[in-house]
């Protein structure tokens, strides 16, 4: 683990990490394994809400990312992305009906947010 720097961004240094582990004969034999992980780590959060569980979970994810050759940190940035323009377009929506969004009515936020989906 050594020669990892600790200034990485925590995806990122999660995904060397694996990388390294993998390296080395100690990872996932495939990505269903790596799945299964993130299932497990989904449920002790569940059971336990607290930041080493859910650094838990996000490592467990960064192992599928590494088993599938994906770069966790540009897919975490791609989600986001898309949430902002998805989100941005129900903020809209809102205000052309003369509402705050905190009072808009659960069922057509949802309804709001697919027809935001589709358009992405």
């Amino acid at each position: 683990m050594d020669g990892i720097p600790p200034a990485l961004p925590a995806l990122l240094q999660a995904l060397k990490v694996q990388k390294r582990a993998a390296g080395s004969g100690f990872g996932y034999a495939s990505s269903g394994e790596a799945l299964a992980e993130v299932e497990r780590e989904l449920g002790e959060l569940v059971d336990d809400p607290d930041a080493d569980e859910l650094g838990d979970l996000l490592f467990a994810a960064c192992g599928v990312a590494q088993h599938l050759g994906l770069d966790p940190e540009a897919a975490l940035r791609s989600s986001a992305g898309r949430f902002q323009r998805r989100f941005r377009h129900v903020e809209r929506l809102a205000s052309e009906a003369g509402t705050a969004l905190a009072d808009v009515d659960p069922v057509r936020l949802d309804d709001w947010w697919k027809e935001a989906k589709a358009g992405d």
